[in-house]
């Protein structure tokens, strides 16, 4: 099994490769789009801002060679933080579209009357989670998160988890052989540790 972590030059790649490293996995770092193809699995990290990360796809040629690996060759595919909000079909930062394969939007985090602090930076936990690879998750496990805008809009079976901050966010989506999560497992000790791993052990 070769898994990829793709470098396109918004994601912080060697934390998510340390990572795989303690899973016991020798990660290919995917630099060029002519890669892709060689992985049986990939996972998508991402941090910045969601204009520059599409721009950066766009012209690295990456957007045919991802959706073909994960929606026509329909192999197992993971983005992380920035990398599950572009799995969406618009962010208001930027205001752009997104790759459009989880129908949803991606919107700035609101204070409300709870006056949170922005960005939601920290470790928080996981209010509503759905099998797959959070299978092996509890309510008592800690993951770390850092970002000021979340999705709205998915599908009910398309939600992968939701966090408490403030109000009930969704941090986490899920289509086929795709899923996003917002926190960074890469970051995330043992808790993310499981996450990945239970990645790792899909078909």
């Amino acid at each position: 099994m070769k898994v990829g972590v793709v470098q396109y030059g918004n994601g912080n790649v060697h934390a998510v490769m340390r990572a795989l490293n303690r899973c016991g996995v020798q990660p290919l770092l995917v630099d060029s789009p002519q890669l892709v193809d060689q992985c049986d699995k990939l996972i998508f990290p991402g941090v910045g801002h969601f204009k520059n990360a599409m721009e950066a796809l766009q012209s690295g040629n990456w957007i045919n060679a991802l959706r073909k690996f994960a929606l026509e060759d329909h192999k197992p595919f993971l983005g992380i933080c920035l990398g599950m909000q572009l799995l969406s079909d618009w962010s208001e930062e930027g205001d752009v579209s997104g790759l459009g394969w989880i129908q949803g939007k991606v919107i700035r985090m609101q204070k409300g009357e709870s006056q949170i602090k922005i960005p939601h930076m920290g470790w928080n936990q996981l209010s509503y989670r759905n099998g797959t690879i959070l299978q092996n998750v509890t309510q008592e496990d800690f993951f770390y998160f850092t970002h000021s805008y979340h999705w709205s809009e998915v599908a009910s079976d398309e939600i992968l988890c939701k966090t408490i901050y403030g109000v009930e966010i969704i941090t986490g989506v899920k289509k086929g052989n795709v899923w996003g999560v917002q926190f960074h497992p890469e970051k995330s000790y043992e808790s993310g540790k499981e996450v990945i791993q239970s990645f790792l052990q899909i078909a």
